[in-house]
């Protein structure tokens, strides 16, 4: 019975029937659904999966194909709302299946190298910040931050070093206490730098003390 229903209604339904808050069927409006019957829904549609898994996976499989451009829209732009969250939600993850992850680079390690390639080329600060915490990682400091935070601080001095006052085209992260003297990778302890007074300052003191400090 429950195939006839879905058969015969499902150009009415964009989705799940118990996703919706108020649908047509058959030409008539539907009330919106109470939280009540939507869980009862959910529970009559999670059974109906376990008992008939052939018939559910067969039905998905139809409804996807037939609704594939609307599906990847919909998931675009959920992920666009909701970008902090499912980027939560991949290092959680990552974190918690190593396996699954490793497994994934090694069967495809070109593609991954190609798609690190081109965000590199695309994200150069992220990159610089994401090879800084990697730094700090490996010596076992605090690393907190972000490339929101780095740009702030770039924006704070005005595209400027932070000991010389130059603008150059490409600024440098700077730890003024440096990681390898227990500096940590944090808003506190990161300046801009130029790269010849990076180069010069390397692992000892600063040659001034910077003139703002950005605290995030």
């Amino acid at each position: 019975m429950r195939d006839v229903w879905y058969n015969k209604h499902k150009p009415s339904l964009t989705g799940s029937f118990c996703e919706r808050s108020e649908s047509v069927v058959g030409g008539f409006p539907v009330p919106p659904i109470s939280d009540q019957k939507r869980e009862r829904h959910r529970l009559v549609d999670q059974r109906y999966r376990k008992v008939h898994p052939g018939r559910w996976k067969a039905y998905k499989l139809a409804y996807d194909a037939a609704h594939r451009e609307e599906l990847r829209a919909a998931r675009k732009a959920y992920y666009a709302a909701h970008k902090e969250d499912g980027a939560k939600y991949n290092r959680l993850y990552k974190e918690t299946h190593p396996e699954y992850t490793r497994l994934y680079y090694e069967t495809h390690k070109e593609a991954e190298r190609l798609r690190a390639r081109a965000y590199a080329l695309a994200n150069p600060e992220a990159k610089r910040n994401r090879d800084a915490r990697r730094r700090a990682r490996k010596l076992s400091v605090p690393s907190t931050l972000t490339t929101p935070q780095w740009k702030a601080i770039v924006a704070v001095y005005k595209g400027r070093c932070a000991y010389c006052g130059a603008k150059p085209k490409k600024l440098t992260q700077d730890h003024v206490t440096p990681l390898s003297r227990g500096g940590h990778h944090t808003a506190e302890n990161v300046v801009p730098s130029c790269w010849p007074c990076n180069s010069r300052k390397h692992t000892g003191p600063p040659p001034l003390i910077p003139s703002l400090r950005l605290l995030l």
